[in-house]
C-alpha cells in the first residue's frame, strides 16, 4: 500500500485506527509496527550513514501501536533535515501487525569546483559571482544560469564574446558532484586613439595622464583591454579635477568607435570647461585664505 502519494493508506487507517478521532479504544486496535524497512536508493558505496540519519528522524518504533500522525511526523522530519530528495512510504499489513518501508533518495552535494582559464581574473572572483557553492545541493537546472553569470563578468572586464561552459560530474565513489568550469575569454578591444576636445586649461597630456584607460592602453597583452565602464570612471574623475581646479561648471561628454576587424577603440572626449571662478575672502583674522 502507498502512503506518501496521497496518503490513501494512512486516511484508510487513520478512519480505523485514528489516536484522536475516535476514542482511546480505537486507538487500541491499530496494528503493531512489526518492521521499519529503510532503502536508501541510487547511493554509491556506504549507505548506514543514512540510514542512521533517517532512523533518527522516524517517530515510530517497531512495536508500537501504528499511528497516522506519527507516521506523518516523521515524513515532515525527513523533509525539514534537508537531506532526502524524495521521500515515499509504502506499508504492508496483515493479521494485526503493519510493515512500513521507508523509500528515501539522498541530495547530491557539490563536493567541488574547479575553474580553468580564469586568468586575468582571480578564481574567488568566478567563484563569488556563482549562485552554487561548495556543501549545497546541486540542481542541474541552475548550470546555464551559471555560465551566464560568469560571461557577464568577463564582458565587463573588457572581453566582448566569452564562452563559458558549465558542467557536473558525480563521484562514483561518494555520488557527490565535481562541478567544471571551463573558460575561453575570447577577444577583447584594445584603446587604439584617444582624442580631447574643447580643452583649454589643460593639455591633452596632462588629462590623459589622469585616465586609467590610456595608462592600460600602454600595458601588453590582455591587460590592456579596453573597458567602457574604467572611462566613465575616468570621466567623473576628470570632472572632479575641473572642479577641484575653480572650474564648477565643467562638463565632458564622450563617443566610442569601435573596428570590429581590427578589434580597435577610438574615444573622443569633449569638454566644456566653463569660466573659473576665484574665490576672494574679506574680513578674515583668525584663519588664512
Amino acid at each position: 500500500m502507498c502512503l506518501m502519494a496521497a496518503f490513501a493508506g494512512i486516511i484508510s487507517i487513520s478512519h480505523a485506527y485514528g489516536e484522536d478521532s475516535e476514542s482511546k479504544a480505537a486507538s487500541e486496535t491499530a496494528p503493531i509496527v512489526s518492521k521499519i524497512l529503510i532503502e536508501i536508493q541510487d547511493v554509491p558505496g556506504d549507505a548506514a550513514p543514512c540510514v542512521e540519519m533517517a532512523r533518527n528522524l522516524i517517530f515510530l518504533s517497531e512495536g508500537d501501536r501504528f499511528s497516522p500522525d506519527r507516521l506523518q511526523e516523521s515524513i515532515e522530519a525527513l523533509k525539514v533535515c534537508n537531506r532526502f530528495q524524495k521521500i515515499h512510504v509504502d506499508s504492508q499489513e496483515e493479521q494485526g501487525a503493519i510493515t512500513l518501508l521507508f523509500h528515501l533518495s539522498v541530495f547530491r552535494l557539490i563536493k567541488d569546483i574547479q575553474v580553468d582559464g580564469q586568468f586575468p581574473l582571480f578564481e574567488r572572483e568566478i567563484l563569488n559571482a556563482m549562485t552554487m557553492r561548495m556543501g549545497k545541493t546541486l540542481i542541474e537546472e541552475e548550470l546555464p544560469q551559471q555560465q551566464a553569470l560568469i560571461a557577464e563578468v568577463f564582458r565587463k572586464e573588457g572581453f566582448f564574446a566569452p564562452k563559458v561552459e558549465v558542467t557536473a560530474a558525480q563521484d562514483r565513489k561518494d555520488g557527490h558532484f565535481v562541478v567544471h568550469v571551463d573558460i575561453e575569454k575570447g577577444p577583447y578591444y584594445t584603446l587604439d586613439r584617444l582624442a580631447i576636445r574643447g580643452n583649454q586649461a589643460f593639455s591633452d597630456r596632462r588629462l590623459k595622464l589622469k585616465m586609467k584607460i590610456w595608462r592600460a592602453s600602454c600595458l601588453p597583452g590582455s591587460s590592456g583591454r579596453f573597458m567602457e565602464e574604467n572611462l566613465k570612471k575616468d570621466i567623473k574623475n576628470l570632472i572632479a579635477y575641473y572642479w577641484k581646479k575653480q572650474y564648477p561648471e565643467a562638463a565632458i561628454d564622450y563617443t566610442v568607435e569601435r573596428d570590429a576587424g581590427t578589434k580597435m577603440v577610438s574615444v573622443l572626449l569633449t569638454i566644456q570647461e566653463g569660466p573659473r571662478y576665484d574665490i576672494t575672502f574679506v574680513g578674515n583674522q583668525r584663519f588664512w585664505n
